[in-house]
């Protein structure tokens, strides 16, 4: 499926900056989407951009945090820590959030990694 990102996307080796075009598998795609990181890319699109926004999140929840450091560039946006840098999830979320957040967003997200990667734990 062929998304426009509405935030730096990492997808396929490269980051893709907004607006531009990425195609991703369906699950992918409906994931970031439903996350307000991309929206689905249509040729004619009748409805007004300002209509699409996703609303500014104050307080994102553990799984946007998550979904956000799929997003993250491994190469800049992660500290000597190995965990992805506070401010670069901060950025990409248009929101504060804590260290306390970001080490419980990277537990869960290293999970699910495992459980994809062949259920390793």
């Amino acid at each position: 499926m062929k998304v426009k990102a509405l935030i730096t996307l990492v997808a396929n080796g490269k980051a893709h900056l907004p607006p531009s075009l990425v195609d991703l598998s369906d699950e992918e795609a409906e994931r970031l989407i439903a996350r307000g990181f991309a929206e689905a890319y249509q040729k004619e699109d009748p409805t007004p951009p300002a209509a699409k926004q996703p609303s500014t999140q104050s307080n994102p929840t553990l799984e946007d945090i998550v979904d956000a450091i799929s997003a993250l560039d491994p190469a800049k946006d992660f500290g000597k820590n190995g965990k992805p840098n506070v401010d670069a999830l901060e950025d990409l979320l248009d929101a504060n959030i804590t260290a306390t957040q970001r080490d419980e967003a990277w537990e869960i997200y290293q999970k699910e990694q495992a459980e994809e990667n062949g259920g390793a734990e």
